[in-house]
């Protein structure tokens, strides 16, 4: 059970931590008074749900093979 949620736990940090690194550029080169920045912003946002609900998927659908799943 552990290396399936801990893998989906770790890819989803990863993911958030390089949308949080890609916002992070924007406003330092943008600012926020640019609609750029709040366009990227709403990007990573949905882009962040996304990922999570792919992940929720991958995970269900792997822990489907395991014993305590079907339990």
């Amino acid at each position: 059970m552990w290396e399936v949620t801990e893998w989906a736990f770790l890819t989803w940090v990863k993911l958030t931590a390089l949308l949080a690194a890609g916002v992070g550029v924007c406003w330092l080169a943008l600012g926020t008074g640019s609609g750029w920045f709040w366009l990227a912003v709403a990007a990573a946002v949905l882009t962040d749900m996304w990922v999570a609900r792919q992940l929720t998927r991958e995970w269900a659908h792997e822990a489907s093979y395991r014993w305590w799943w079907t339990r």
